[in-house]
């Protein structure tokens, strides 16, 4: 499963990084271009000329990516299908599999500025395709899949860097945020549970992706087959201090039968792939003040915190009625400076709607430290507050007294209540069986005080009851040791003699106190300020217009109305999960918007703007008509207005959106 999955994330990674080198040392070595603003023309065609080399590349290589792909999928897919279907569904498997002639699309790419031994940089993968994908099962069930849609931000870190070829040794991937995933499926609505199946199909799609590269879970890919991951390995460094502090615009339920509802209101917070945590419920209060605070690893600023608000209700015929949902960035919350407030917005009939009702949060980050444990001791428990994190990684092991053929061996990390597994080595082509590599790393966010006695427990196993060897790791070890860590190449204890071989490190953080917390909360918000061109966002801002549209086509109906279309658009900028809604423009084939405008803060001249444009029905969902991408540069570039060509499903839909931007 590894195998396959390194495939599907880490396509193309040899030349990623050299699209991210060329652009960092192009980017570093020209200050002039840096101070000139006027010459963003220079600036817009060097990036665009980068992004479009590694797209075209994936364009040429697509037929093998495609086969590959298909492989890994099935490879992948089909054994969670018996796992996770309903049990006569569980022989679900493909009779076809063909993920389209449409490749994947890579623009927005931001590479940020050589540290700490390491270059990062992000990037949005985009894939609208047509596919040909056939499912069977149990009683006769066929269903397919038409086409997929999948928009994600990645993110790769370069990792150890060295002075001798291939210089860079091993880079760590994944996806920022869980990415939208849409699939157009063809023959459930013969199934009576179609609506289950799909849900399902997708849930299983998204679970291997967040559980395996979406942070702070991520994957590896050696450039070189001989580094260490005990070098390579990078866990989260920071915590993000999430707290809601109020609420307002709730209503009252009228009842026609009993008393009014006044709302008893709480929520649910998530970020990443990170498990959901509740605040507490306020009682019969239109405005609640909450002022409780949760603490999450943070990976990246632009991971998307999800906030939804209930009406908690009593009884057990009787659901929590939902009151709305707010998304916005890390980063969002930062340029915001102390909080934020949000609008919570509710899906009706498919379609958001404004809710009335709106929440106030604020974030606060904290480093994790290696220089102090100091907030590991004496502090009192709260399941909600991280004072420390646990780090283990395990590279590999030598010398299994096993045969070879017989090989089927990992590592079990046991940790008071939490345990983990490395992934089976059993004998193949090309891997060495006796001398097994995991390449595995996990973290555990510590919330209570550090009880020295504690340790780390790693069993080496074969199979699933033959044990090899294990030892253990006390922290009070930890306490004693260099950067409170630990890497060694270890004999393990085995009962009669001599244990094999295993390579391991430990290792514990701290997290910077209350004080330093504030300053680095203020020199990240600070840091976010700055444009990749060291322009000051307070003072840069960009007004996005949507102007008008051309060649929308009616729909020819024998028994019915001609359907002239109602065009409106939902606008995305940057990496920011909120949407702006225009107008819809009733029964127009040449929609005008009278520069209908939303206004954003620039950060670079590679930021995106994206568009999905959708045809509004009175009953049902809405009709998706295409969707278009442009960087704020391009359309700068043609002085200040464009037209951007709609696309579904990787086709020229034939119709145009025409846009403006305004530099502020």
């Amino acid at each position: 499963m590894g195998k396959g999955l390194s495939l599907v994330g880490g396509f193309l990674l040899g030349s990623l990084t050299t699209l991210a080198a060329v652009i960092y040392f192009k980017r570093s070595s020209s200050k002039e271009e840096k101070e000139d603003r006027v010459n963003v023309a220079k600036t817009v065609s060097s990036h665009e000329d980068h992004v479009n080399l590694i797209t075209d590349i994936i364009s040429r290589l697509w037929p093998h990516i495609n086969v590959a792909g298909c492989a890994t999928v099935r490879e992948v897919v089909e054994p969670m299908f018996k796992e996770m279907m309903p049990k006569a569904l569980s022989n679900l498997h493909f009779t076809e599999l063909d993920l389209g002639q449409v490749p994947i699309r890579l623009d927005n790419v931001v590479v940020h500025e050589l540290k700490d031994g390491m270059l990062q940089f992000d990037l949005d993968v985009t894939w609208h395709s047509e596919s040909n994908i056939k499912l069977s099962a149990n009683y006769g069930l066929n269903f397919g899949v038409k086409s997929i849609k999948m928009n994600g931000r990645m993110i790769f870190t370069l990792r150890p860097l060295t002075n001798e070829l291939p210089i860079v040794s091993a880079i760590q991937y994944g996806f920022v945020n869980t990415p939208e995933l849409e699939l157009d499926f063809t023959g459930l609505a013969s199934i009576a549970d179609f609506a289950v199946i799909e849900k399902t199909i997708r849930k299983i799609i998204q679970d291997i992706l967040s559980s395996m590269m979406v942070l702070p879970n991520s994957m590896v890919y050696k450039m070189d087959p001989a580094c260490d991951f005990r070098e390579v390995y990078k866990p989260p460094k920071s915590i993000a201090r999430i707290t809601c502090v109020n609420g307002r615009g709730f209503v009252v339920q009228k009842s026609t039968l009993g008393k009014d509802d006044i709302p008893d209101v709480y929520c649910l917070v998530k970020l990443g792939s990170e498990s959901q945590w509740r605040s507490s419920t306020i009682k019969d209060d239109l405005s609640p003040v909450w002022n409780e605070s949760k603490d999450f690893l943070l990976s990246h600023t632009d991971q998307i915190l999800t906030v939804d608000a209930w009406d908690e209700d009593k009884g057990a015929l009787n659901d929590d009625d939902y009151l709305g949902t707010a998304e916005l960035t890390i980063c969002d919350m930062l340029m915001a400076g102390q909080t934020i407030e949000v609008e919570l917005m509710q899906k009706v009939k498919g379609k958001n709607k404004k809710s009335g009702a709106s929440l106030s949060l604020a974030c606060d980050i904290c480093n994790f430290t290696q220089k102090s444990i100091s907030s590991l001791k004496n502090v009192k428990h709260s399941k909600d507050k991280i004072c420390g994190l646990l780090t283990i990684v395990i590279a590999g092991a030598l010398d299994l007294p096993v045969k070879k053929e017989d090989a089927a061996s990992f590592v079990k990390i046991t940790y008071e209540k939490h345990e983990f597994m490395t992934g089976v080595v059993v004998d193949a082509e090309g891997i060495d069986a006796l001398n097994p590599v995991y390449d595995a790393g996990f973290h555990i966010p510590l919330t209570e005080a550090l009880q020295s006695s504690s340790a780390v427990k790693l069993v080496l196993l074969n199979g699933k009851n033959s044990v090899l060897g294990e030892t253990e790791v006390k922290l009070n070890e930890l306490e004693k040791a260099f950067a409170f860590h630990v890497s060694e190449t270890r004999q393990l204890e085995r009962v009669g003699s001599g244990g094999p071989m295993l390579k391991f490190a430990v290792g514990l953080s701290g997290v910077e106190d209350s004080h330093t917390a504030g300053t680095t909360t203020d020199l990240l918000r600070s840091s976010l300020r700055k444009s990749s061109k060291g322009i000051d966002a307070e003072d840069e801002k960009v007004r996005i217009s949507i102007i008008s549209g051309v060649g929308f086509t009616i729909k020819k109906k024998r028994l019915k109305k001609n359907d002239i279309p109602d065009i409106y658009c939902m606008v995305k900028f940057g990496t920011s999960p909120k949407e702006w809604r225009t107008p819809t423009i009733k029964d127009s084939i040449e929609p005008s918007w009278n520069n209908e405008s939303n206004e954003y803060s620039l950060q670079n001249l590679n930021q995106v703007i994206s568009l999905e444009v959708m045809d509004e029905n009175k009953r049902g969902k809405d009709d998706h008509v295409g969707s278009a991408r442009t960087t704020v540069g391009n359309v700068l570039l043609r002085g200040g207005e464009m037209e951007m060509r709609l696309q579904k499903n990787g086709r020229d839909t034939g119709a145009f959106i025409q846009i403006g931007c305004i530099k502020l």
